[in-house]
Order: structure tokens, then C-alpha cells, then sequence
């Protein structure tokens, strides 16, 4: 079994499902907006590819998996948006029974915009942050791909309302660390 989590537009998820199609398994897909899984589920539909996933709607802090029962989960930059990420990742820490990986953005300690705006929320904005907080929680990492000084652009504000924007950060054109992490 693998489960997403936070899976939101579900990029990832779209490929994890073609993998699961043709080699088996359950493909569990998890946001805690029951809004964004309908539209998820209305996507997978109309590409006949429902057929290995599920769509849960729950926080991540407290997951309906039994201890240990878990051989996979993935996020991609699911951690990202998460206020006090030591409680998610012990309880993913809990339901694991395998590895988790994840895709992580990390912004630079130069970055004073972005930095503050992490301080004043509670939120890391470091990958040794990051990586501190997940070896707190029990787990081992590693790093399987770093790509630095990635291009990273704010969300585009809504035509349809004006001011608002889906993601809080970036508020401005900035330059990020992008990591693929192994987590066991």
C-alpha cells in the first residue's frame, strides 16, 4: 500500500496511480479538503484511472492506519504547508512501516522575506531545520536528489477575485533548494 499524503492538485498522485495500474496494489490519496479529493476523484474518473486509488479526507496529524501498516507514503512538498510539523511526522513516524519520501522546498537563510514569514507562522524554512525535525521523530534520511537555486514563483493572483492567491509563499520571485528525501 502507498499512501499520499496532502495530496492537493494531485500531480504525484496522477503518477503514482499509472504505476499502481500495471503493477498492483492500493493507492491511498489524502488531503484534509474533502473539496480538493472530489476534484481529484472527478479527474481519476474521467481518466478511467480510479481503479487502484482511494481518496481520504483527514489531517495527517492523526491518520485513520493502524500502527505499522503503512509499507509507503510519499508527499510532494505536502510538508511544506504544515503549521508545526513534529506531530505529522510522528504519527507518520507511527503508521510506517517502510519509507517515506518526500519532496521538500527549502528557502535560503538569505532570504529574509521568506524567513520571517516562517518564523512569524512557526514553520521551518531550512532543509536543516527540516532534517532536524524528522530525525526527532524516529526517523533516518537521506537525501536522493538536491537540486539548488531552483526558479520558484508565487501563485498566480485569481482573476476572478482580485487579492487572492491559492499559496501563501512565495510572495515574491525567490530561489529555492528542492530535495527528494528518503526517510526510514
Amino acid at each position: 500500500m502507498v499512501v499520499d499524503i496532502a495530496s492537493g492538485e494531485g500531480g504525484l498522485l496522477r503518477r503514482l496511480a499509472e504505476t499502481m495500474s500495471q503493477r498492483g496494489g492500493q493507492l491511498v490519496g489524502s488531503d484534509i479538503s474533502p473539496r480538493v479529493l472530489r476534484r481529484n476523484r472527478d479527474w481519476f474518473t474521467f481518466h478511467g484511472m480510479m481503479d487502484p486509488l482511494s481518496l481520504l479526507a483527514f489531517d495527517a496529524r492523526q491518520t485513520p492506519f493502524k500502527i505499522g501498516s503503512i509499507s509507503t507514503i510519499t508527499t510532494h512538498f505536502g510538508l511544506a504547508n504544515i503549521l508545526d510539523a513534529g506531530p505529522l511526522l510522528q504519527e507518520l513516524r507511527r503508521i510506517a512501516s517502510g519509507r517515506f519520501l518526500v519532496t521538500h522546498i527549502s528557502y535560503y537563510p538569505d532570504d529574509e522575506v521568506h524567513a520571517e514569514i516562517f518564523k512569524r507562522f512557526g514553520m521551518r524554512s531550512s532543509l536543516e531545520e527540516e532534517l532536524a525535525a524528522m530525525k526527532s521523530a524516529g526517523w533516518r534520511c537521506r537525501i536522493l536528489l538536491d537540486l539548488e537555486h531552483v526558479r520558484h514563483m508565487p501563485t498566480p493572483e485569481s482573476k476572478i477575485l482580485s487579492g487572492f492567491g491559492l499559496d501563501a509563499v512565495p510572495v515574491e520571485e525567490t530561489e529555492v533548494r528542492v530535495v527528494l528525501l528518503e526517510l526510514e
